[in-house]
């Protein structure tokens, strides 16, 4: 029996529902990232093996969900989890928010070495849905997470501590994978993201370098070559990059 039928629900915002936890293992293969790192980590993702790999348009509009981003690794989410597979010792007893969670991987890694809670946000309840599934097929205790569905861009700090239960701004962590995607939505999310920073939180961005990523605003940390896969399915991008906010 998966474990997701007894979880403890941690959030009001978001319920794990029976539907979409049979498409999601339907239509998805629990599978690694193409990466030595994170062999480790199995998610549900669309592989090759998968009928929506190759699915029109048309095929791929008669499943419940709309676009399944959650069901890959993204560039960005790759150099965010390489980078935190470095940083144990500044995770520990953090809270992190992981912005724009997709799979949840960045949640996953970050529990994994160390932290003491993670937020795992996306407006899309099927990302939801995934990255519960994701983590509790990968996290050997029940996951000190929190599944959050709400929008939370513009949120201030000072409601992001007192709902969260966080002592202070600098034990938070945020995680902002591959959002730099739409122009209005890269500044609106910045904006927040530099709020945000400037009250003392910890802000990384994973971006390899799309058009709407303000590269002025922001300070390169950590750079990691894509594996071969990731770098032919992303358009060519070779490498999943780390950029903070200060």
């Amino acid at each position: 029996m998966m474990r997701w039928m007894n979880v403890r629900r941690l959030s009001t915002s978001f319920a794990l529902r029976p539907d979409h936890v049979h498409w999601i293992t339907r239509t998805t293969e629990r599978a690694a990232v193409d990466c030595p790192h994170l062999a480790s980590i199995q998610l549900q993702l669309i592989t090759p093996q998968c009928e929506l790999w190759t699915a029109s348009s048309e095929e791929a509009a008669k499943y419940p969900f709309p676009d399944p981003f959650w069901a890959f690794c993204w560039p960005g989410s790759y150099g965010i989890c390489r980078y935190l597979l470095e940083q144990q010792s500044a995770l520990a007893g953090k809270t992190v928010l992981d912005f724009g969670a997709g799979c949840g991987i960045g949640s996953i890694v970050a529990l994994q070495q160390g932290a003491s809670q993670a937020i795992v946000n996306d407006i899309d309840t099927w990302s939801c849905s995934a990255a519960h599934l994701n983590l509790l097929a990968n996290l050997k205790q029940e996951p000190a997470a929190i599944m959050e569905a709400n929008n939370l861009v513009g949120t201030s700090i000072d409601h992001l501590l007192d709902t969260y239960k966080i002592d202070d701004a600098s034990k938070l962590i945020v995680l902002a994978g591959d959002v730099c995607y739409e122009e209005s939505l890269a500044r609106q999310v910045i904006d927040w993201l530099h709020a945000l920073a400037q009250a003392k939180a910890t802000v990384l961005i994973g971006d390899p370098g799309r058009q709407f990523l303000p590269h002025q605003r922001l300070t390169k940390v950590a750079s990691y070559p894509l594996p071969p896969s990731l770098a032919k399915d992303n358009y060519g991008h070779a490498a999943g990059v780390v950029w903070t906010l200060e």
